[in-house]
């Protein structure tokens, strides 16, 4: 919930940093205006242990960052594809890209961004060979599976 949050803040072009602490007697949320649905949901987890408030809300909030990402040259139209101001959403767009290390090339106009996501040698040659430590991104930029699967049907013959 926390991440999908600060991640749709970030996504409407707020460049600054958050912070919190682990403390058992606070939960921190970063909600944008209004704050009612995030307020009943935390009520609703704290009294009647009832998390599906949260799940729901995150899922709301949640941005299809692997859609976005996904290899492949594309053009994202504003007011289609995303709302904030084409610079903002390419800066977001672009630290997402390297918290999954992958590199994003991207030009952003009045109203569109055109991203091509790549993925470096290196950091090709590293999902391949530690695929566990990527899960949900080795198939996607390495054809990891598409190899596994022609292996184990090789053997079958």
């Amino acid at each position: 919930m926390r991440g999908a949050s600060i991640d749709r803040i970030w996504y409407d072009g707020y460049s600054g940093d958050f912070s919190w602490g682990d403390s058992p007697r606070w939960v921190i949320l970063y909600m944008q205006s209004p704050i009612e649905a995030a307020v009943e949901a935390l009520r609703a987890a704290e009294l009647d242990q009832d998390y599906s408030g949260l799940h729901a809300l995150a899922h709301r909030l949640a941005l299809s960052c692997d859609d976005w990402l996904a290899r492949g040259e594309r053009q994202l139209i504003r007011g289609v594809d995303f709302a904030p101001p084409p610079h903002a959403f390419l800066c977001f767009l672009r630290g997402k890209a390297k918290e999954r290390g992958v590199r994003l090339n991207g030009r952003a106009t009045a109203a569109r961004v055109w991203v091509r996501p790549t993925l470096p040698p290196t950091q090709k040659q590293m999902r391949q060979m530690f695929p566990e430590r990527y899960p949900g991104w080795v198939d996607r930029w390495t054809e990891h599976a598409k190899l596994e699967a022609r292996h184990l049907s090789s053997s079958v013959r």
